[in-house]
Order: structure tokens, then sequence, then C-alpha cells
């Protein structure tokens, strides 16, 4: 934890109100550059309401496979010259790599749409740039990969730093209950011998443990039936107590299982150990340890196999086989981890513990040469001069020195968020140079630099992990919806803080650092699509994507910390699903965390949408483009539920025609539908009123059959074309143009009226729209 102290400045709470008002201001500045009608911001009438007449278009997660097909849209968009009708641009993961490239071309140069329009006669150096990193991850082949294995080991070795001092102060607390074989054999608890009560033998202080718990609960039983009627009080502390005796006796059990298993070790391994039980317990070391690569390359798909172990039992007998080799994987990968870890300390407190060869003489042969040494072994490894307490005051000073890397680790710049942030800056975070044929790099462009008179408002979004808040987390969502903005950071469970007072306190924060926290699809805690048993298993293999970020409510009132990045601590809430434990609302004390944890937006809402819900937008654009091969809009009904718990907002969306016709081929028609539009119903701002309502525009990424040649060529050869895998993060030119030709073939067939549109039975929705942007030809 980090000592605090108040900075000089006067506090400030920011409600979201004054974050909104903000934001109106910007949006008017540009509204009233382009000649558009400007909103009302003084205080007396200004508030969240439709009436604003808000236009927000919401790009959604789906990593580079939604990136090319966002890019198609907007190209056809655009040829009605769509962009300056947005007010607000709000963007998760992978539609904000695109989003991202949008702001800093449309920020440096307002007059010229980045990505130019399928009539242009050529491409523009952007969308050339673009297709030239497709392959971003891995862009200079083998070279890239050896970079990226390297950051990785890197931080596999700081993790190691992490978890070793942990693991021997574990084995030191084993070797001081049990010092050498003498007292293994012995029946000890606690540093006391009962052999004289309980007579001598492995398990007999659990199995007394056990009886006294029965005898104690049967007693427990008798109290509460006499005295039932006790005040709740008295309840309460007598279930406490319980719990405290059943805890202690737990302990007290695991450790003597701890003792058994080094003496049964032992007994059939010996200094020597050749051959029967002594290989056994060597290949099933060999065993856990070489099975941990697996585990890594198993774990990117994680989600999908959580997603098959917890589903419905709709389906008949495959479905069933499925779902339970998919739960018996999951518990393989779960359990890895910890059983590695749980060997280390077996095999350290085996190492440490001295073994009786002679009336008073002791041997550690059987350690390594180092811990021979550390333990004051001559080179036979007898121990000539023995103290019991030797090998736990050393593996605990031991522990000690690595514990004193601990202030020097930096978890964020260990993780692979880095290396995942400079590949995406070296494809999207680019800005058109004049007079030149290709792009220049802008990584280091700063949210605060946008030029919001320029371009619609950006809003990046992202998740709040809170696993671990009972603030936050009542409603076991485990995380709260976070945003990056030009003028603003944070969420309501965190509170808000300015944009450039966190970049003074987050050094190297950037329009590229929000884009790739915002697409951090894989971390140890992932929101609303955590699957705990696995948090440390993919901590500690270190696939770790997440962004450690300064508490923006800690910022804003001014509250300075020793340390100005998150140390091996926040590791371990990662590891334990701990992220968030001391958030609580407006309440910033010298106890509460310095940070907050934060990962890809799509693991609270993948559409980009809620955002431009809260802010009433009146009318919302929103592209789709995540996997959803199925065509069950999942990510659509999971804002549907959220919406209308939260904000008490209804969504009207006559989606299932648009499923209907992609997955049935014998009901294709040649055009469309892709596109649906409906009605969104805002709670009345006044009681006794009528509701407000908007409108959704709400463009899919489908086949419809009339594609062009290539596109339809490249379906045929691929099955699950336009959902392809969002893990496959290397396109190739066929594969990049084919997104980009489905979203542009979509989007002009929209806005020109060719194609079919589903509707709601509110067909006002379609005048509202027009009325908002006249050049569509619904």
């Amino acid at each position: 934890m980090s000592s605090e102290a108040s900075a000089p400045g006067a506090p400030e709470e920011i409600s979201f109100d004054q974050v909104f008002r903000d934001e109106i201001s910007a949006i008017n500045e540009r509204r009233a550059k382009s000649q558009r009608a400007v909103l009302p911001a003084d205080a007396d009438d200004f508030g969240l309401t439709t009436e604003n007449g808000l236009i927000g278009l919401a790009l959604s997660g789906g990593g580079l496979r939604s990136a090319a097909f966002c890019l198609g849209v907007l190209q056809g968009m655009q040829t009605m010259g769509f962009i300056r009708h947005i007010d607000y641009l709000s963007t998760v993961s992978g539609g904000g790599y695109l989003g991202s490239t949008l702001t800093i071309g449309l920020s440096d140069n307002p007059d010229v749409f980045p990505f130019g329009t399928p009539s242009a006669a050529k491409e523009t150096p952007i969308v050339k740039h673009l297709r030239d990193n497709s392959r971003y991850l891995l862009q200079n082949g083998f070279p890239s990969a050896v970079t990226a294995l390297v950051v990785y080991a890197r931080g596999l070795a700081c993790n190691a730093l992490v978890v070793l001092p942990i693991l021997l102060l574990m084995s030191a607390l084993l070797l001081a209950l049990n010092a050498n074989t003498v007292e293994l054999d012995a029946t000890r608890a606690l540093f006391i011998d009962w052999s004289a009560f309980l007579g001598k033998g492995h398990l007999r202080v659990s199995l007394a443990v056990l009886i006294l718990v029965l005898v104690g609960l049967a007693l427990y039983a008798g109290l509460v039936s006499v005295i039932s009627y006790s005040s709740k009080r008295w309840r309460a502390w007598g279930a406490n107590v319980a719990g405290i005796a059943l805890s202690v006796a737990a302990v007290v059990i695991i450790l003597d299982i701890h003792a058994a298993l080094i003496a049964f070790w032992f007994r059939y391994v010996g200094l020597g150990g050749e051959g029967g039980p002594a290989s056994t317990i060597a290949r099933l070391q060999s065993f856990f340890v070489w099975l941990s690569p697996i585990a890594a390359l198993i774990l990117p798909y994680i989600n999908g196999i959580a997603r098959k172990a917890t589903s419905g039992d709709a389906g008949g007998w495959s479905d069933l086989a499925q779902r339970l080799l998919s739960r018996v994987l999951l518990l393989v990968v779960a359990s890895l981890l910890p059983v590695i870890l749980w060997i280390a300390i077996m095999q350290m407190t085996f190492w440490g513990t001295a073994v009786l060869t002679g009336s008073a003489s002791y041997t550690v042969s059987h350690a390594p040469r180092f811990i021979q040494w550390v333990l004051g072994a001559d080179p036979s490894g007898q121990l000539l001069d023995y103290n019991r307490w030797r090998a736990a005051i050393s593996y605990a000073l031991l522990a000690g020195l690595l514990f004193a890397t601990w202030p020097f680790l930096n978890v964020n710049a260990n993780s692979l968020h880095q290396l995942y942030r400079d590949r995406l800056g070296s494809a999207f975070f680019v800005r058109a140079v004049a007079n030149a044929r290709d792009a220049g790099q802008a990584d280091s462009f700063a949210l605060s630099t946008i030029e919001t008179q320029n371009t619609p408002y950006p809003l990046i979004n992202a998740a709040l992990n809170v696993p671990g808040s009972s603030f936050a987390n009542r409603r076991g969502r485990n995380a709260d919806f976070f945003f990056f903005s030009p003028r603003y950071i944070g969420s309501e469970a965190s509170g808000y803080a300015r944009t450039p007072d966190m970049e003074d306190a987050m050094k190297g924060l950037s329009l590229g650092t929000a884009t790739a926290v915002s697409g951090a699809a894989a971390a140890p805690n992932m929101g609303m699509a955590s699957v705990r048993p696995l948090s440390l298993t993919i901590a500690l293999l270190n696939v770790r994507l997440g962004y450690w970020i300064r508490h923006p409510r800690h910022v804003a009132h001014r509250k300075r910390i020793f340390k100005g990045y998150p140390g091996p601590v926040f590791l371990l809430s990662e590891a334990f699903s701990k992220t968030g434990i001391r958030l609580t609302k407006q309440d910033v004390t010298s106890s509460e965390t310095g940070f907050v944890f934060l990962t890809d937006g799509g693991h609270i809402d993948n559409l980009g949408i809620y955002g431009l819900l809260r802010r009433r937008c009146k009318i919302i654009f929103a592209v789709d483009g995540e996997a959803d091969p199925a065509m069950s809009f999942p990510s659509l009904v999971q804002l549907e539920r959220l919406a209308r718990i939260d904000l008490n907002v209804t969504i009207d969306l006559p989606w299932q025609q648009i499923s209907r016709f992609a997955i049935d081929k014998s009901a294709k028609r040649a055009s469309g539908p892709h596109v649906a539009i409906g009605k969104v119903t805002f709670a009345s701002l006044v009681t006794g009123e009528p509701p407000e309502t908007g409108v959704i525009v709400y463009i899919k990424s489908s086949m419809s059959g009339d594609e062009c040649d290539y596109i339809g060529a490249y379906a045929a050869k691929h099955r699950l074309f336009p959902h392809e895998r969002t893990s496959d993060q290397l396109f190739s030119e066929e594969q990049f143009e084919v997104y980009r030709a489905l979203g542009e073939h979509v989007a002009t067939g929209f806005v020109r009226g060719d194609d079919t549109v589903v509707l709601a039975e509110d067909t006002d929705a379609v005048d509202e729209l027009k009325k908002a942007i006249p050049d569509i030809e619904i």
C-alpha cells in the first residue's frame, strides 16, 4: 500500500452533471464551427434530455475484424457527409482502434475525412497504412515474435519475484513447526508434542481436531435449541465464534496433513530416491510443470470454454458431453498453478528438513547445493552444528531479500499491456503528413490535446474491475462502466478526474494508452466475463493486458502517493479477484487504494452504447462487428438488460429479422437486411409527463447474398465469415479487405436506400432520423 498526503489545493468532487456540461461545451464549439444549432448550456435550462438532439456513433468491440468492418461502414456513410452530424464517438476495443485513427485525423484537419470515400480516385495514406499493418501484432515476422517472447518472459520473471518470497515464508512456517525427521515422526501440532496424549502416528492430531469439532457442533446445536429465541446480536456473535473455531481447526488440520506428506516423502523417497514411489513423485512434479505452457495456449479460448461449461441444458447428449468436457478442462486449467505452487512449497520444505542419521547427526544431502550452503552444511551435506531454527530463519531471510525488490517492481510495465499498446500504435495511432505518401506516427498523442471543435467528442470505454468491492459489486457484475475522454476520465464507482490532472498523475497516459486499455481482452479479472477460479493461473502466467490507473477520485481530491506506479500487491489482487477491494463511494481515506484496475470495455458493454444512452442521445448509430456466428446478438441483449436496470431505458429493436435472414440461407434476400431501426424509450423527466424517446440505428456485420465476388469467394472458403474469431489479430490483405468491403457494402446500401431496412412498429423513428440527417435516403 502507498502512504499518502493531501496536496496543496482544494479537493474537488466532480459530478456526472459537471462532466456532461463540459462535454456539451465542447460539442457546442464544434457545432458552431460547422454552423449547426448549438445546445443550451445555461445552468437554468440545461439538463440530460433528448431535447438536446444529441447524435452518437458507437463502434463495437471485436478486434481487428471490427476495426476493418467499421472502416468500411464509415467510408460508406461518409458518402452523405455523415461525420459532420455526429456529436459523440463512443468506441470499445476493436472499434476504438479505428476510432482513435479517426479522432487523430479529424483533430488535425476537420475538413479532410482521413479514410476517404468509395468514390475517391485512390486510397488515403492512412488507409494504406492500415492495410500495410493488418498483421500488427507480428508486423516484422520472426523478430516481432522474439521481441514479444522476451517481453512475456520478463513478465514471468517479475511474477516470480512476487511469488517466490511468499512461497519461502510459507515453507519457513512449515519448517519452524517441524524442522527435522524426528519431529515429523512425532505427533506434533503448533510447536507442541502431543504424543503423550494421542500416541505416535501421522494424522492423529487431525483426527482429534475433527472429533473436537463434531463435539463442539453438537454442543452448539444443543445450546441454540435451548435458547433459540436469543437476540439477533447474540445469534450473530455465536455464529462468528463458531466460524473462527472452524477456521482455526481447518488450519491445524492442513498443517498436520502437510507434515504427514513430508514424512511420507522422506519415507518413500529417502536421500537417494530411485524407482518406485520416488519416480512417481518426480513424474508428478514434471507433469504439472510441463503442463503449464499448454494451459497458456488454452487461455485465449478460455472465455468460449467457460461459456460452454456454464451453458444451459437445451441441447442433447452431444451438448451435454461438450459441457462436461468444458468443465473438466476449466478445472484442470484452474488447478494447474495452485498445484504447482503447492508442490514448490512442499519441495522447498523437503529440502530444508534435516534428516537424523545418527544419535545427534543431521544431514541435508537431499537438498540442492545452494540450500545446503545456506543451511551451513559441509560438502557432503552434513550439518556439523545443527540448529533446528536455522532453516526457517534462512528461508525467512531469503524471503526478506526478495521482498526488498518489491518497491522497484511496476506491474503495469511488466504486463503485456505495453507491448500490445506499442503494436497497436504502429498500426492505428497515425496521422496524415502534408505532401507525403505515407502516414506519420502519433504514438504520444495526448487525450487532452484532442481538438474537440474539430472531431466528434470521443468516449473510449473500458471496464472498471471491482470484484472485491462491497460497494460497487453488490449486484455481482464485477465491473462498472469507465470511460476516457479529452476532458474527464472515470466512472460512477471511482468518481471522475480532469484528464490533464490524470495525465500528470499517470506518466505515459495518452490516447493510445486509453485505446489499448479499452481493448485489453485478456486479464485475470475481466468484468462480467471473469472466470474467478482461473484468476490465479492467468495472473501468474502473465496473460495480463489490463492496466492499473490512478484512482480518479484520488486525483480529483489532490491526493499524493509515495509511489506513482502499482506494485506487486496489485498483481496479487488481480490473482485473487480482489481488485477494487477498497473502492468506496465518495470516500478517499489514507487506507483506500491509490489505483483501480481497467480492462476491455467489452467486459461490460461490447457495443459502446451504454454511455450514449446515459447521455440521452436522441439518435444512436451502432455498428456491431462482434463475433456472433449464431446471430443471437448477445451484447445487445445484455445491454438491454443493463440499461433497463440502471437507467430505466428500454430498447425496441427488431433485430430478429436480420438474424433470420443471415442464418436461413433459403430465406436470403439480395438486398439486406443488415440494418434495423428501433425506438429507445427514456424515463420521464417529470412525474406524470410522457417518457422521452430516441432512435437507434443498428448496423450488423452480416451477409445478404449480393456482395461483390471477392467477398462471396472468401465467405465460401471460410465458414465463420463474417464472424471469425476475435483472437485472430493477424489479418492477411484479403481478410482485411473483405471485412472493409462488407462494411462499405452495408453502409452504402443503407444511406442510399438500396437495401431493405428492418423497422420497429413505430415508424416515427425514420422521420426523426431524416430530420437529424436529411441526406439519408431511407
